[in-house]
């Protein structure tokens, strides 16, 4: 995580130098062509005719520029995005773990450890609780949308909510 932060600090910093700079290249060549600025004739008007400024916008360095300040805004912004994802995700999980009773957090960890699911049958022979405490356990928790029971067959399958079937 602490990787990523300085990541996205450097793409942010990069693009943000990018984008700068190219504002400055377009106001110099658009809203002040008299002021010269650049240099791109040497004093006294001697060298190559000054070229237009579509010429100089179209050409490579400045595409280049622009696109790079783009594309570190976009990835900097995305390893944003993920950071902040990840740490809601803990966060939330770590909320939901100091709310639940310790047989719920019981029967949440059987589900966690079984890929696909198990059916509330195979549940109570796992958790070792009567199929009464397990089907109120599974009652509540459905109703908390943090797993969900599919029939299957005489029993039900149950499955956690994508949110919490993947690691903390």
């Amino acid at each position: 995580a602490k990787r990523h932060s300085y990541v996205m600090v450097l793409a942010f910093l990069y693009a943000g130098f990018s984008l700068v700079l190219t504002l400055l290249v377009v106001y110099h060549l658009f809203w002040r062509p008299e002021g010269g600025g650049f240099g791109f004739l040497p004093p006294g008007g001697r060298g190559h005719s000054p070229l237009s400024p579509w010429a100089l916008i179209t050409s490579a360095p400045f595409v280049v520029l622009l696109a790079g300040g783009l594309i570190s805004l976009f990835a900097g912004y995305s390893i944003w995005q993920l950071t902040r994802k990840k740490e809601v995700h803990a966060a939330r999980h770590g909320v939901m773990n100091a709310l639940l009773l310790p047989n719920e957090a019981r029967l949440i960890g059987l589900l966690k450890a079984s890929e696909n699911g198990l059916t509330e049958s195979r549940l109570v022979v796992e958790s070792g609780l009567s199929k009464v405490q397990v089907h109120r356990i599974v009652k509540k928790l459905e109703s908390q949308d943090i797993l969900s029971k599919h029939k299957y067959g005489l029993t039900n399958k149950l499955v956690l909510a994508k949110d919490y079937a993947e690691p903390a």
